[in-house]
């Protein structure tokens, strides 16, 4: 069978990767055993214990700790029941639909995109999301390729008027990301530009019914945290001992800029400030791209209201992860720098090193989650 322009692109990416995971982890990884090095993933670090210890042991609950409660449940069910069937270690089961999803995503992103785009400047746009620094964790053992995949569907399924499947989908995603519940208002809002704002029409049909089954994801887990635990909200309860406290954006940002500017930001212990905040601003840049270009409106919606609970929340960690996993978020910019071959072709070589050296310093348990 010949593989496509997409599929050799993957394994082009993914084969790299895998490369800078093994290299790593013999040569550059000093907490790393010599016999852990084959014995479980490379991209297995982090919070993907967590997900592997939900999979293996279900949910546990101590008073006054850290609790695996806050991740959503989709992806370990997934592991779990792979594991049952192939009866191989949790990790592994997990690095492998990561890198299942993570296909899947790229060619029903590619179909996505090219119901708005040629085909030349589709490409180009999943060259400029799959190159991003981050792109490491779409194969990590974390719901990341799982979400995308996910959200994806629900956007194609919603651009070809199918409901059901969009809202089948988005409540998928409402179980695997905690921001899943905002795909449901970009799904919302393309129901609605579908029916031409017309009143008439949205009495008439009740198919945006379907686009409400988020909520039924959320209640479901809320009420398994009620029969198990006997606290329906722990979820949010717990999200404290996390360091997620509800702060206003600018008091964060300037701790930000207080350590990004302070002796030894290069450190294991610091460094993720600088990345954090980064990450930010090009979020910023590239929904101001986006505006510019002037991308489909149901496409910036679920990007911005997802980055709400990450600027209110009391820390910026994670950031440069969750970008990617907005990959909407991508066209403006891509659509924005192909015109500019002086400007695209530089910025991916640097975009190419700097995912080399994240995923190398991940591999290394250095703090980039």
């Amino acid at each position: 069978m010949k593989l496509n322009y997409i599929s050799k692109l993957f394994i082009l990416w993914l084969l790299i990767l895998l490369t800078v995971g093994e290299v790593s982890s013999l040569f550059l990884c000093k907490d790393c055993a010599i016999g852990q090095v084959f014995t479980h993933p490379f991209f297995s670090k982090w919070d993907s214990n967590w997900y592997t210890s939900i999979a293996d042991n279900g949910y546990i609950f101590e008073l006054g700790k850290k609790s695996g409660i806050v991740f959503l449940p989709l992806y370990p069910i997934i592991i779990r029941f792979v594991h049952f069937l192939a009866r191989i270690p949790s990790d592994w089961v997990g690095q492998f639909i990561s890198i299942v999803f993570a296909f899947l995503s790229v060619h029903w992103f590619y179909k996505l995109l090219k119901l708005d785009y040629l085909l030349q400047e589709s490409k180009k746009i999943i060259i400029f999301w799959l190159l991003f620094p981050s792109s490491f964790f779409f194969i990590s053992v974390y719901p990341t390729s799982l979400f995308i995949f996910l959200s994806i569907l629900s956007y194609y399924f919603a651009r070809k008027e199918n409901w059901k499947l969009a809202g089948i989908f988005s409540a998928l995603g409402a179980l695997a990301r905690p921001y899943g519940i905002f795909l449901m208002f970009a799904m919302l809002y393309e129901y609605i530009e579908s029916k031409k704002y017309n009143n008439k029409k949205l009495l008439e049909d009740y198919n945006w019914i379907f686009l409400l089954l988020p909520l039924l994801s959320i209640a479901l887990f809320f009420s398994f945290s009620w029969l198990k635990f006997g606290k329906p909200f722990l979820f949010i309860e717990n999200q404290i001992y996390w360091g997620k406290v509800f702060t206003l954006p600018h008091k964060v940002a300037l701790g930000y800029i207080n350590e990004v500017f302070s002796p030894g930001i290069f450190s294991k212990e610091k460094f993720h400030f600088l990345v954090d905040l980064a990450s930010l601003l090009f979020f910023a840049i590239f929904f101001v791209l986006s505006l510019v270009k002037k991308i489909r409106k149901s496409y910036l919606i679920f990007p911005v209201l997802a980055i709400l609970p990450i600027i209110f929340g009391g820390n910026f960690v994670s950031s440069i992860r969750y970008i990617f996993e907005m990959p909407l978020i991508f066209i403006g910019p891509s659509l924005m720098l192909m015109g500019q071959k002086k400007i695209f072709y530089p910025y991916i070589s640097v975009s190419v090193l700097l995912l080399v050296i994240f995923a190398s310093l991940f591999v290394c348990w250095f703090p980039i989650y």
